[in-house]
């Protein structure tokens, strides 16, 4: 088997450094609670110590409040929920609207001036501004449509692609693709540890409509292959991610994900947005930076 990146599946556990056994998901250990930005106590530091005192039982409690940003590194993905407001769901929904209806996704979304309008606000978001690369930019938005209609399944996998402007000949570079009349190409993976993946939802997504399925912990892995991603899915589990309307699930690209069909009557319109930073290497350059 083999297996790239920081750590090695081979020479190794395929679970993160910070992962001991005793933390790792199984049958008798379930995976912790997905991790949501927000609800720290009032007053309470990113990460710090805090007492809570239980009224009816007189008791006092003593947690430790973890910082989003700190579970994003560890996990690999939060849910930001809400990001952005119901009025601004229907306003899109009504512009997804005018989309062909016989259509699953597009990738040129950024061409609009109001899909470029939301990547700003988005990008500037407190709750998502600390999970992006320094100066980062919208390079990408892929909208997703998915329903009983329109259905598919994604096995798990990584996302290595990102649109660039014009081929440049480079050992490193590999992949080469064209989508929708953009050119692509598999980014190096220390390019890829600093992009994140800002997923808006612009209608409920439970547990019927086809949720994302991500693997906790194992974007620190690197690029894995089929085999390395099968390995880190035995030794860390899965964990099935639900978003609420208007909520958004950001995640790294090297996270292995997957998705299932919809078996709900409801549908599941996403828009991907994908964040980076401004200077590629190399020689390359952005399609579009928003």
């Amino acid at each position: 088997m083999s297996c790239t990146g920081r750590r090695s599946c081979r020479g190794g556990p395929p679970w993160p450094p910070s992962w001991d056994r005793a933390k790792r998901p199984s049958p008798e250990r379930p995976a912790p609670p997905l991790p949501v930005a927000g609800g720290l106590p009032r007053g309470a530091a990113p990460t710090q110590d805090v007492d809570h005192f239980d009224v009816s039982k007189k008791t006092m409690t003593h947690t430790t409040t973890i910082a989003p940003v700190d579970q994003f590194d560890e996990n690999g993905f939060l849910v930001v929920a809400p990001l952005i407001g119901q009025g601004d769901c229907d306003e899109l929904a009504d512009r997804l609207a005018a989309m062909p209806e016989e259509t699953a996704g597009a990738r040129r979304l950024l061409d609009e001036a109001w899909c470029r309008d939301l990547a700003g606000r988005i990008k500037d978001h407190p709750a998502i501004r600390p999970l992006l690369a320094e100066a980062a930019v919208a390079i990408q938005c892929i909208y997703f449509q998915k329903s009983t209609d329109r259905n598919w399944l994604v096995p798990f996998h990584q996302d290595l692609s990102m649109p660039v402007a014009s081929r440049v000949d480079h050992p490193s570079l590999t992949g080469w693709s064209e989508k929708e009349g953009n050119l692509h190409v598999q980014a190096p993976v220390e390019l890829l540890e600093r992009m994140t993946a800002v997923r808006l939802h612009v209608d409920e997504c439970g547990a019927e409509d086809g949720p994302l399925r991500l693997v906790p912990g194992a974007h620190r892995l690197g690029r894995l292959d089929a085999e390395a991603i099968a390995t880190a899915r035995r030794e860390l589990g899965e964990t099935v991610v639900p978003v609420p309307r208007g909520g958004a699930l950001a995640m790294r690209p090297l996270i292995p994900h997957a998705s299932s069909r919809s078996t709900g009557a409801g549908r599941r319109r996403v828009l991907h947005f994908v964040f980076a930073p401004p200077a590629l290497p190399l020689g390359l350059a952005w399609r579009s930076a928003v």
